[in-house]
């Protein structure tokens, strides 16, 4: 059976599997933009800012007395509601709690698949966390075990980064084998590193070496784990499933060939 791109994106869409969509993924106020903006109030005020755009979009238009995007109940709270720019609650991290998936329209296969993007708010979630004090832990990473078998939940959770202590830090796994916390410096952010200096840039999987992030392979696994624990009746499960094979992840790797790994 063939399927279009807009059959299969729609589906997805339908039931769930996609949860996010690609303007909020690359319109999100980081950590680092909210800081801006709240300094720039501080120092000349509100009206110093005409407005917000991020990848071409308006955030803010001041003439308007408008906000929009993702982040538009902090944008309300700054222009149009003038909290104070030393509120602590405006620099708390809102958004995602988990890996989101999506289906990237800017990015389209040669081969005319949909192309399967992912968003981790774990980096950016950790900026907004006090550091923990340590000589040379700053942190830990949360590292899923890529495998078949693991669940969705776990999965989900893969490069969570946390600044506490390792006694403080959450329970993510049932049984050990399914992933661990890892210790991190804080090299990652002083320069934007994806990982710490000396650590490798790749990680075991039932495919092989796959990058540290996950790549495609995290992709394909949480696509099917979601395809899986949707509440759509056995053969709609089937369908998604099957086009879950005709999908290409960002990193260009067409998701079939996944299909046989355990």
């Amino acid at each position: 059976m063939k399927w279009t791109q807009l059959d299969i994106a729609d589906a997805f869409t339908e039931h769930g599997i996609f949860d996010m969509q690609e303007i909020d993924a690359s319109h999100r106020l980081t950590f680092e933009d909210k800081k801006t903006i709240l300094d720039t109030i501080r120092e000349h005020g509100r009206g110093a800012l005409a407005n917000i755009t991020k990848g071409g979009t308006v955030f803010y238009d001041r003439d308007a007395g408008t906000v929009c995007g993702p982040d538009h109940d902090f944008l309300r709270s700054v222009f149009i509601k003038g909290v104070s720019p030393d509120t602590a609650s405006l620099m708390s991290y809102v958004g995602p709690s988990k890996i989101s998936l999506f289906s990237s329209s800017s990015h389209l296969s040669q081969k005319g698949l949909v192309v399967v993007d992912s968003y981790s708010p774990f980096k950016d979630r950790a900026l907004f966390q006090k550091p923990l004090r340590d000589d040379v832990v700053t942190g830990y990473r949360f590292s899923a075990t890529m495998q078949r078998r693991n669940s969705l939940r776990v999965l989900s959770q893969h490069g969570r980064l946390e600044r506490m202590r390792s006694e403080k830090l959450p329970s993510i796994c049932r049984d050990t084998w399914q992933g661990t916390w890892l210790p991190t410096t804080d090299l990652w952010e002083r320069f934007g590193l994806a990982s710490d200096v000396g650590v490798s840039r790749t990680m075991a999987s039932s495919v092989g070496q796959i990058p540290i992030d996950g790549g495609d392979y995290l992709r394909y696994l949480l696509l099917v784990k979601r395809i899986e624990a949707c509440k759509a009746p056995v053969p709609i499960r089937s369908n998604l499933y099957l086009m879950a094979q005709e999908i290409q992840g960002i990193g260009g790797h067409h998701f079939g060939m996944f299909r046989s790994a355990n």
